[in-house]
């Protein structure tokens, strides 16, 4: 999400420093043929993300998955590293681990005189566990009892950083809530997470949003259950969020509800109707989201989706895998062009991979915000950006992807060499 020495576009752009040169994008699409690795790239993220908020417990595994398609990797530990922005600076986070144990971790902030390590933690040649604070923290008495305290009762499998701020240090609890809060990732047929202020502002802000893809829906409305949430309902709510406080709007597709977790409150669940007239009888019905086609479904969750991505006075970064699925395309392209249109005095950003080939328009977006992924012939894939072929003003971009002049296309055979079908 760096961005290139493009002029175009200046709108997509985020300044996140001082000098000219500290600029991010606001929006990355990735493109790939099926099964190129572009699902696995997000699933990546949403693991690093779920490592840190949700620890396991003492004797369950870590649900890493190691690249099977190589006999060392599948031995090997896996590393993630992300790169971020949070309130109180620049981080660059590491860890490294198997399914049993973190075998490393390293928080490093980055400064004008370049990384500066916050804490490193390691398995020494005995294997041993230690945790290397940097000198320099500012803590107070109190914390840096519980930090020493954490450092000797830490287990192999959970990470320092999420131990920390579950014991009530505040000191790095931005670099938590970045993968907390910030950080929102949306796979196909998955809760999705909104920020909102009060029903009526949640009703017409999703309204809002809905009018605009005209799909005949004549308003929405929370109607709350008559019975308390069920233990499953409070179960999946807790598996998401824990036991923490927090404003957030949780959308369960497959049984068309709302739950809320506003801050101090227990879990309230509501049914999310679509309103509908009988223009003839000038009567109003209530649906519920089940009765709604697959497409208006998924333009309701991802209005969700939009709705805290545009209303939240907090930073966003929204990931979502398969933007397109089940819509047409031109309302595909209208969710980009709506979060563009509304998101320019926003440091949010949106990440998205899809097939539509009509978002590969430089009208609407710039060439490093363009993606494609790619496996090589061991089955591993890689992932270029647009900007890498120099393409033209004047250039098709959509014709000459779909041709296969950036790759990352399928290959398919004839399909007349079935013999077994003639």
């Amino acid at each position: 999400m760096v961005a290139g020495l493009l002029n175009d576009h200046p709108d997509h752009i985020i300044n996140i420093g001082s000098d000219s040169e500290d600029k991010i994008l606001k929006t990355g699409v990735i493109y790939g043929a099926n099964a190129a690795g572009k699902s696995n790239l997000i699933k990546a993220l949403k693991f690093a993300k779920d490592f840190v908020v949700s620890r396991p417990k003492a004797d369950e595994r870590i649900g890493v998955i190691p690249f099977f398609l190589d006999l060392r990797s599948d031995k090997e530990p896996s590393e993630f590293e992300i790169e971020f922005e949070c309130k109180s600076g620049t981080y660059i986070y590491r860890f490294e681990l198997d399914s049993q144990e973190v075998h490393s971790e390293h928080l490093a902030a980055i400064r004008d005189e370049g990384e500066s390590t916050v804490y490193f933690r390691r398995i020494d040649d005995n294997g041993n566990p230690g945790v290397q604070l940097n000198p320099s923290l500012a803590v107070n008495e109190r914390d840096r009892r519980i930090l020493d305290s954490t450092i000797n009762t830490i287990r192999p499998n959970e990470l320092f950083l999420s131990k920390i701020v579950d014991n009530n240090i505040d000191y790095l609890k931005d670099v938590y809530d970045w993968f907390s809060v910030t950080l929102q990732i949306v796979l196909p047929d998955s809760p999705i997470t909104s920020s909102y202020l009060t029903d009526l502002e949640f009703e017409q802000n999703v309204q809002e949003l809905i009018n605009l893809f005209d799909v005949g829906i004549d308003g929405i409305e929370l109607k709350d259950f008559t019975a308390p949430p069920s233990t499953d309902q409070i179960a999946t709510f807790r598996s998401l969020f824990g036991n923490k406080s927090q404003d957030v709007t949780l959308f369960m597709p497959e049984d068309a509800m709302v739950m809320f977790l506003p801050s101090g409150k227990e879990a309230r669940p509501a049914h999310l109707m679509s309103k509908h007239f009988i223009r003839s009888e000038g009567l109003r019905v209530n649906f519920p989201l089940t009765q709604e086609s697959d497409g208006t479904r998924r333009l309701i969750e991802l209005s969700l989706a939009l709705m805290g991505l545009l209303t939240s006075n907090k930073d966003q970064v929204l990931v979502i895998d398969e933007l397109d699925l089940r819509l047409h395309p031109h309302m595909t392209k209208n969710i980009l062009e709506i979060f563009l249109a509304n998101s320019v005095e926003k440091r949010s950003q949106l990440i998205a991979t899809t097939h539509e080939a009509g978002l590969l328009d430089l009208e609407l977006l710039r060439r490093d915000e363009i993606w494609f992924i790619e496996k090589d012939k061991d089955g591993a894939s890689t992932v270029y950006s647009l900007e890498e072929f120099v393409p033209s003003y004047n250039t098709d971009i959509a014709t000459g992807y779909l041709q296969g002049r950036f790759g990352a296309i399928p290959i398919v055979p004839s399909y007349n060499i079935l013999d077994w079908a003639n």
